[in-house]
């Protein structure tokens, strides 16, 4: 982070050696020296350096001292010293800061103090350390800066009013927050690099866990150091209090209670009921609102790279009004206003729970900042963590999320019920509601036409470490797409399982809806597993209401949605968006979560026997057309008349025409009335479909006489068989009389055969014939025709 600042009033002019004027927010009330008096003091001195020392707690919450000597003022030669854009470079000294490796983060805030001919003045706060290098140079924020508390843009780069000697070797320029390159690149060159002393404590959670690790790295990435605390600020440390003095501890921070994050630091000095600290930013939000706390420092951690105190808050002693690059201001004693996150946990397989209580700053839980938007979700992981507290904790869990927000005037309950699955971390994945409800309140708050403010959250989570996370990877509906109920079948890969799992929703498709369009199955979340990871609250409403409204409605990760869009455009957009046609839905919640999308065009299949009604015995060949399928298979199925099973009786392969699909085959001879159902399996990209028909088998009629040449007046005998035997009917004996053909006789024949007596006419030649009236095993069947002739 970079120290941007500049003056926007006027600090009362100083008189040599002697106290500041004290500003309208707050003043040290001990005796200070500004800069203009400090430069002229330092030209005087002998080689250029004042004595002097900062007062810091290094253990428990007693006060020392360490030794340090005044180099310069940076700010140019110049006598407009502007206090907003000047910085003290002094260097400590002594065994603590030998010890350390330097000036340790956590000082931050120290009172520097110079003395002038016997009396020790306030010149400002320890606030920037060198980086990467052992010693104890460091630059102190003026008193004047501290005292009027603002700061906007400036340059980062500030010169020093001359070259200065230090035990790094001679230093003519100031770089601040910069990275260990630039610090090696600016010590090459003759500066040095120095950062704020500020850290970011985080307590009461494993830094080994995912929501740890996700938390810091959106904290070092907005510029702060993070250093991890295991303990939690239990009530035993809210007990611990000490006066607000100058070199006490202070802590500043965002939540308290079984999680806290804020940063510790040194008090520079204390007016009535106010006191400014850090000398530096926390985050450098301006006007701000966090706890003020007392400290207690564990002890000092050594490093050449980044020596820091370790320390627990104290009690609550107040609220952080003032978040600025001079420093932080707190008040006391009243507290702020607060959001209390409730998490309970339990693992489902040892029965072990834990409940966690997290107090945020209401201004926090509602801040728009990035930083300060994941620290909800954060707070609501403690209790999973603690039960499921293993590194990389995959598995899975079934969550209920409460979240109370208003409008000022009316107060709303959000309440999401869900289930998830994560191969990283179930505890984030357990507080990716929190991160959507508390997001997307976020995001109305800054757009909405009314405020929206969380006021609390309630999470409850049973966690196991079994996956319960499944991938869509087909959707199919028996028969076809149809009007009415179409049973849809959804195949689903679950994780840890070989065999493909399938589960079925009944999708109604109302009459009229065309069934050339595409069907989709999928699942809300992504890959499986949601990792903290959040559906977007769409569409945009204007009042908290509608938000609201959207939220509760918005899917589960355990929701499958089955989706259909009649028409052509359709294959663009299987969810119809930007099109005229509405989709028509189905839902299911299935108690695992559902990835994956799958889309499949609906298909048409045609059928066409020839010929159309074959005889018993004789083959027929099929063709067909696949509307909405180019590749697949056909097969055909048939049940004959008197039979209850289908039998496989032919299988075509569709191939590409036009657009559509093509097949061709021959049919088996059949020896009566037979249904076809013909099933196009569908593919990748199409629905499978079917089609049923009915071909009508004629009966093989045959017919025979007991002679063709009989005598005048003499009776012959007619003779029909039918096949098959058992087609059930009845045969129709004729003869053709020149003009039509004119019933001799109606003869059952339940074995397949019958017979007629018949007295030919006495002169000429008759024509006759025999045919099956037809039954439901068999069409009719016509015989061959028979000439007799009498004698």
């Amino acid at each position: 982070m970079y120290r941007n600042v500049r003056l926007l009033a006027v600090v009362a002019a100083l008189t040599l050696g002697l106290a500041l004027a004290t500003s309208a927010v707050a003043a040290p009330t001990e005796p200070a020296i500004g800069l203009t008096t400090l430069r002229a003091e330092l030209a005087a001195a002998p080689g250029g350096v004042l004595p002097g020392y900062f007062k810091t707690v290094l253990r428990g919450s007693a006060i020392e001292r360490i030794p340090v000597d005044v180099l310069a003022v940076t700010g140019g030669p110049t006598d407009d010293l502007d206090p907003d854009a000047a910085l003290v470079l002094f260097e400590a000294k002594g065994p603590v800061i030998d010890r350390l490796g330097g000036i340790a983060a956590g000082m931050s805030g120290s009172p520097v103090y110079v003395n002038i001919r016997g009396t020790d003045l306030l010149l400002g706060a320890l606030a920037y350390g060198e980086t990467f290098t052992k010693g104890g140079s460091g630059l102190a924020t003026p008193i004047e800066a501290m005292s009027a508390v603002e700061a906007l843009p400036a340059s980062a780069m500030l010169p020093l009013s001359a070259p200065v000697m230090t035990s790094a070797g001679m230093r003519d320029r100031v770089v601040i927050g910069g990275s260990a390159a630039e610090s090696a690149l600016s010590a090459a060159t003759g500066g040095v690099a120095v950062q704020p002393l500020a850290s970011l404590y985080i307590g009461g959670i494993s830094p080994k866990s995912a929501p740890y690790k996700t938390f810091a790295a959106k904290a070092e990435k907005a510029g702060l150091n993070v250093v991890p605390l295991a303990a939690e600020l239990g009530t035993g440390s809210e007990r611990f209090t000490t006066p607000f003095v100058p070199g006490a501890a202070v802590a500043a921070l965002a939540s308290r209670g079984d999680l806290w994050v804020g940063g510790i630091g040194t008090v520079t000095y204390v007016n009535g009921a106010n006191l400014m600290a850090f000398g530096h930013p926390l985050t450098g939000e301006g006007p701000t609102s966090l706890y003020l706390h007392n400290a207690w420092v564990d002890g000092m951690w050594p490093s050449i790279a980044f020596p820091h105190k370790l320390g627990t808050p104290g009690s609550l002693r107040g609220t952080i009004t003032q978040d600025r690059a001079a420093g932080i201001l707190g008040v006391t004693p009243n507290a702020p206003a607060e959001v209390v996150v409730t998490s309970v946990a339990k693992r489902s397989e040892t029965g072990v729970s834990d409940t966690s209580r997290v107090a945020l700053t209401s201004y926090i839980a509602n801040s728009p900042s990035p930083l300060w938007q994941g620290i909800v979700p954060f707070a609501a992981t403690v209790a999973p963590v603690s039960v499921y507290s293993a590194p990389v904790a995959a598995g899975s869990a079934l969550t209920t999320t409460t979240v109370v927000v208003t409008n000022g005037a009316e107060t709303f309950v959000v309440m999401r019920a869900n289930a998830h699955d994560d191969a990283f971390s179930v505890p984030n994945a357990c507080a990716s509601d929190v991160a959507f409800i508390t997001g997307s309140i976020a995001a109305f708050a800054a757009t909405g036409a009314e405020p929206a403010r969380i006021v609390s959250v309630e999470m409850t989570s049973s966690i196991s470490a079994a996956r319960n996370a499944a991938r869509v990877v087909d959707v199919s509906v028996p028969g076809g797409l149809k009007i009415g109920d179409n049973t849809v079948r959804v195949g689903l890969r679950q994780t840890g399982m070989a065999a493909t799992r399938t589960v079925e929703v009944t999708l109604t498709v109302p009459e009229g809806t065309p069934l050339d369009g595409k069907l989709t199955a999928s699942g809300p979340a992504m890959g499986g597993q949601d990792g903290g990871d959040a559906p977007e609250a769409a569409p945009d409403p204007r009042f908290l209401a509608e938000l609201v409204e959207v939220l509760v409605k918005t899917a589960s990760n355990d929701e499958l949605t089955v989706s259909y869009v009649s028409g052509e455009e359709s294959a663009q957009d299987p969810f119809g968006k930007g099109f005229d046609a509405e989709p028509i839905t189905a839902t299911s919640r299935l108690g695992l979560v559902v990835s994956g999308t799958v889309s499949k065009q609906a298909s048409a299949i045609e059928l066409t026997v020839y010929p159309a009604s074959p005889l018993t015995g004789e083959s027929a060949k099929f063709w067909g057309r696949v509307e909405g399928g180019e590749v697949g298979t056909v097969e055909v199925w048939a049940r004959s008349y008197g039979e209850t099973v289908e039998r496989l009786v032919a299988t075509a392969t569709v191939y590409g025409v036009n657009d559509a699909g093509q097949f061709t085959g021959e049919l088996p001879p059949f020896a009566s009335n037979t249904r076809l159902r013909a099933v196009y399996s569908g593919s990748s990209d199409s629905l499978g479909s079917e089609v049923a028909r009915t071909i009508s088998v004629r009966s093989r009629v045959g017919l025979t006489a007991s002679t063709l040449s009989p005598r005048p007046g003499a009776p012959i005998t007619l003779i029909g068989t039918v096949s098959p035997r058992t087609f059930g009917g009845s045969v129709v004996f004729e003869r053709f009389d020149g003009r039509t053909w004119r019933r001799i006789a109606t003869v059952a024949a339940p074995s397949g055969r019958a017979t007629a007596r018949f007295t030919p006419p006495p002169t000429g030649a008759t024509r006759v014939r025999a045919r099956t009236i037809g039954s439901a095993s068999n069409a009719m069947g016509t015989s061959r025709t028979l000439t007799v002739r009498v004698r």
